[in-house]
């Protein structure tokens, strides 16, 4: 038997029936039902073909989807690894703006002694300490952390 697909199968069928004489007053059509019958047969004996090619089909479309799931779910999972060291990365950043924070605000120095009796150099060296010496560090800081960011 000559294996021709179902659709040339039943395109030869149509052409069979439509090339029938047309009986008058009638949309009937004279057709040679013996030719018809063996292009039905032939029909039915490809449909186990091509319905198991078409379960292979939806099989191989199956495993593609479980196959792309599978990937999908590992980006994510990627995704998320990256974005808690991310956050751990900003946590480690806050402490060590906390930290050092908590330096220059409690950075200073004092000097016990009455003001009568202060001198100028401990007077600069608390000033220098106090004033000085905190806004160039948190300057400095700052300059930090914007290049961190």
């Amino acid at each position: 038997m000559n294996t021709m697909t179902i659709s040339r199968l039943l395109d030869r069928l149509e052409e069979t029936i439509n090339n029938g004489k047309k009986q008058m007053f009638s949309n009937m059509r004279l057709v040679d039902a013996n030719a018809c019958l063996i292009m039905l047969q032939q029909i039915r004996n490809q449909l186990p073909t091509e319905l198991a090619e078409a379960t292979l089909i939806l099989r191989d479309c199956d495993n593609i989807k479980a196959d792309a799931n599978k990937e999908a779910q590992a980006i994510v999972e990627e995704a998320k690894q990256e974005a808690m060291r991310l956050v751990a990365e900003s946590e480690i950043m806050k402490d060590a703006q906390m930290q050092a924070s908590e330096l220059v605000n409690n950075a200073g120095v004092i000097k016990r002694q009455d003001s009568i009796e202060f001198s100028e150099e401990n007077w600069d060296s608390v000033l220098n300490v106090n004033l000085k010496t905190v806004f160039f560090l948190t300057q400095a800081a700052a300059r930090q952390f914007i290049k961190q960011k």
